[in-house]
């Protein structure tokens, strides 16, 4: 097999590796849960993981010609070393880059998880034939990724850090440090805390999520899916937040079309016919643009890796 290369999503709960060819089809994958401890632990997991898809698609680590790796940011992609990952602080200020480089013995090459799933839509996805597009995942946090002109927008470095757009004022504490970020609100795991402090002051009533479990963006999702009014309540709430950071979004930048990716995702409309009103409420003359699930699913991170590793083998 000729030009085969490797894509890895780094992800605060999984791993996703994927195998690809010349063409972007996709020809092997593997996808396990993010190794717990230090730095090395997690790179011995990624390592582990790229070894599987390789397996998967029936070659083997040394034919692969280039890696492309997705990582938590922000990034100090001259370095190649995470910065600051709140949702895996194992791997920040780990040279990341340089350690895989090592362990595949192939140029790797790395940038911010969210901007690479941004680039994996834009050519292989949902965003083909678009050359204004913003790309959001909705997770455990949430991110973002702007192709301008056909082309990553990365500004000096940081561009796309849309889960940390403020869009409620002295609103509750994110990961970051600050108060009122998307992320703070509109996230999986934000829609888990919010859903805990319903049910422990008694404000919120559900048959489903009052079990004595703790709640999880993954439960309140099924919740609401299922017809819990607390769930539902929570999901269209955290929806319209993500409608004004869409609305700021639409008036700075117009693009062409909005994808949203990750788990959250999954809930569809119940989670983006809020943000679509809240959007439209909100944007400078009524303007607005297509909101719509992302194409690529829980690969699309790898599959954009492969993307990155492609482009940067071809300079």
């Amino acid at each position: 097999m000729d030009g085969l290369y490797l894509g890895l999503d780094l992800g605060g709960t999984k791993v996703a590796v994927a195998v690809g060819d010349d063409e972007g089809n996709l020809r092997g994958k593997a996808v396990q849960p993010t190794p717990q401890g230090d730095g090395e632990a997690v790179l011995a997991g990624l390592l582990g993981a790229a070894d599987a898809a390789c397996r998967d698609a029936g070659c083997r680590l040394d034919q692969v010609k280039a890696a492309g790796v997705g990582a938590p940011g922000p990034l100090d992609l001259g370095r190649g070393i995470v910065l600051k990952a709140p949702n895996l602080p194992s791997v920040s200020g780990f040279p990341l880059r340089e350690k895989l480089a090592e362990g595949l013995k192939v140029p790797v090459f790395m940038d911010n998880d969210a901007n690479v799933a941004a680039l994996g839509e834009h050519r292989l996805g949902g965003g083909r034939g678009y050359r204004d597009l913003i790309y959001i995942t909705v997770s455990t946090g949430v991110g973002g990724g702007l192709i301008l002109g056909g082309q990553l927008y990365r500004g000096r470095g940081a561009a796309g850090e849309i889960g940390h757009l403020i869009v409620q004022i002295d609103g509750p504490l994110c990961s970051c440090g600050n108060h009122g970020c998307l992320e703070a609100v509109a996230s999986g795991t934000a829609m888990a805390k919010a859903a805990e402090a319903e049910l422990a002051a008694g404000e919120g009533k559900s048959s489903l999520l009052a079990n004595g479990r703790p709640a999880t963006g993954a439960t309140v999702g099924e919740a609401a899916q299922a017809g819990d009014p607390l769930a539902g309540k929570l999901v269209a709430r955290a929806g319209a937040f993500l409608g004004v950071a869409l609305a700021d979004l639409v008036n700075l930048l117009d693009p062409e079309l909005i994808l949203i990716g990750g788990g959250v995702s999954r809930l569809g409309d119940l989670l983006l016919d809020p943000a679509r009103a809240e959007m439209a409420g909100r944007t400078l003359g009524g303007r607005t643009c297509p909101v719509r699930v992302a194409a690529l699913g829980g690969m699309v991170g790898a599959v954009g890796a492969l993307v990155l590793a492609m482009d940067g083998l071809a300079g």
